[in-house]
């Protein structure tokens, strides 16, 4: 029976995905539901973070690329990357989207920062660049899913960052 239970939970989970999220509505409380969530939420910070080793290459290459086209020795207007949510789970992990400038001590406080349904597995990690003729600094933005992100990067005007400090703070992730 427990085999069963969590069978139809995991189904009712995935039913949102393929619009059909009616077809078992009422079977569970949102009490459970939500327990639910939030264990499988700290079991999937869990697992990806053991992965984020794996990705400071990766964000070491999306600032770098940056660089190159910021000093003008590319003149890329795009760089594109694809992959699952396997790969933006640790890359929002390494990069601390959304999360406090210290972290989360409190496991029970992450589910206030780091929500796994946020990363699909169709998902989107955008990084814009801005130059503007009257401000000398570029700014840099962040969005998952087309929505604006937080950093943990100090910024007197959300949700642009000084691209100075993102260059300087995620070199110094990709170097731990």
């Amino acid at each position: 029976s427990r085999r069963i239970y969590s069978n139809l939970k995991n189904l009712y989970t995935s039913l949102p995905s393929i619009g059909h999220e009616e077809l078992l509505q009422g079977l569970f409380k949102p009490e459970e539901l939500y327990a639910n969530w939030e264990r499988t939420n700290l079991n999937s910070y869990r697992n990806w973070y053991r992965d984020i080793n794996v990705m400071k290459p990766i964000v070491q290459d999306i600032i770098d690329q940056a660089k190159l086209v910021i000093d003008g020795e590319c003149n890329d207007i795009a760089s594109l990357r694809f992959g699952h949510d396997t790969n933006l789970g640790p890359l929002n992990i390494v990069m601390g989207i959304n999360m406090p400038k210290e972290g989360v001590s409190d496991p029970n406080q992450l589910k206030y920062y780091f929500q796994d349904f946020q990363i699909g597995k169709a998902g989107n990690l955008q990084f814009i660049f801005y130059k503007s003729k009257k401000n000398p600094e570029i700014l840099v933005k962040c969005l998952q899913n087309g929505y604006e992100v937080m950093l943990p990067l100090d910024t007197d005007n959300y949700p642009y960052y000084k691209w100075t400090d993102f260059y300087e703070y995620y070199s110094n992730v990709c170097k731990d």
